[in-house]
C-alpha cells in the first residue's frame, strides 16, 4: 500500500472527507448568512429606533415652542390671525427661539416675525 500525503487522496476516505467538507462549508455559509442577517436586522432596528426618538424629541420641541409663542401672541396681541399661524407652522426651532425673544419688545405682531 502506498504512503499518502493526505487522506483526501485515499480511494475510500477521500470522497467521504471531501463531501463532508463541502456539506460543512454549505451549512456554515447558510448559518453565517442567517446570523449576519439577524445581526444586521437588530442593528438596523436599533439605529432606526434611535433616529426615530431623536426626530420625535425635536418635533415635540418644535410643537412646544409653537404653542408657547402662539399663547404669548394671544396674550399680547389678541387672537392669532391665519397669516401668523401659517408663519408659526413654517418656522424652524431656531426661528421660533428668535421669535420668542422678539415678542418681549415687539411693538406689532409683524415685528415678532422679523
Amino acid at each position: 500500500m502506498p504512503i499518502l500525503d493526505s487522506l483526501d487522496d485515499h480511494d475510500v476516505f477521500g470522497p467521504i472527507l471531501r463531501r463532508g467538507r463541502e456539506e460543512g462549508r454549505a451549512v456554515g455559509l447558510a448559518e453565517g448568512r442567517e446570523e449576519g442577517r439577524a445581526v444586521g436586522l437588530a442593528e438596523g432596528r436599533e439605529e432606526g429606533r434611535a433616529v426615530g426618538l431623536a426626530e420625535g424629541r425635536e418635533e415635540g420641541r418644535i410643537t412646544a415652542l409653537r404653542r408657547i409663542l402662539s399663547r404669548f401672541i394671544e396674550r399680547r396681541f389678541g387672537s392669532v390671525p391665519a397669516w401668523a399661524q401659517d408663519r408659526l407652522n413654517a418656522m424652524t426651532a431656531p426661528q421660533l427661539d428668535e421669535a420668542l425673544l422678539h415678542i418681549l419688545d415687539a411693538p406689532t405682531l409683524e415685528d415678532v416675525f422679523r
